[in-house]
């Protein structure tokens, strides 16, 4: 994947956009081109991918969405979300403000054999609508977040990740040139039982793995994932082991 750190340092969650900057369909295309290039978690996972006009679903803000629907099978929820937030590098990238819209439902829930899974709502922004400062983005401390020493910007780049209602569900620990994450089923800010802590939760896991993939490979780490995915009883459930090579 292209080098997309400075990315993470500039976006943000847009919600108002430029009507005065209208997408041609070339521009439209040259998104939906974008789908086949997204990596995903586990390839074995059949997902797609449609850009609809936002009159077509009930999102209350946005020129158009991308509607995402995928296989339901173990993983597809991080999938999505590793997938998806790629996408959202790259309409940064473009100055295409961009917002992951957790409640909005398409009129179409199942495409092609796959299941909804989320979308998010896009239109065209300017360079001064994205930050400019790290002062400017409200996350939890680096302590909260991240146990061990390891590679300030490789932290900081999961710390900036976006999450459901800010409320950034992972733990990282890191040791000998190995790192763990962990996924904060109790997060501060997610009523028990919501979509928040149940389902959000696991996409936000997949959006801070490709934060952090990007953070290891902007500082050029080669790495090694194994994926764990664990499901216990105790708050901390491990979802992934990082190798530094």
């Amino acid at each position: 994947m292209k080098d997309m750190y400075d990315v993470i340092l500039k976006r943000k969650s847009v919600r108002q956009y430029r009507d005065e900057l209208v997408f041609t369909e070339s521009e439209l295309d040259a998104i939906r081109e974008q789908f086949s290039k997204l990596v995903p978690l586990d390839g074995s996972i059949r997902t797609c991918f449609e850009i609809v006009p936002v009159e077509e679903t009930d999102a209350k803000f946005g020129k158009y969405c991308v509607n995402m629907y995928s296989e339901k099978k173990d993983l597809y929820l991080m999938n999505a979300g590793y997938m998806l937030q790629q996408l959202d590098f790259y309409f940064a990238s473009n100055n295409i403000g961009s917002c992951w819209y957790g409640m909005g439902t398409p009129k179409e829930l199942e495409k092609d054999g796959l299941s909804f899974v989320i979308m998010m709502a896009f239109g065209k922004s300017l360079e001064e609508d994205f930050r400019h400062d790290l002062s400017e983005f409200k996350r939890r401390d680096e302590a909260d977040i991240w146990h061990g020493e390891f590679d300030g910007d490789v932290k900081l780049a999961a710390r900036l990740s976006p999450s459901a209602k800010n409320t950034q569900p992972w733990l990282f620990e890191s040791s000998g040139g190995r790192i763990v994450q962990y996924r904060d089923t109790q997060p501060q800010g997610a009523e028990p039982g919501s979509r928040t802590q149940t389902y959000f939760n696991q996409i936000d896991n997949g959006i801070v793995m490709c934060c952090l993939e990007t953070g290891l490979s902007h500082k050029s780490m080669d790495f090694e994932r194994k994926i764990i995915n664990e499901k216990g009883d105790g708050r901390y459930w491990k979802m992934a082991e990082f190798t530094i090579k």
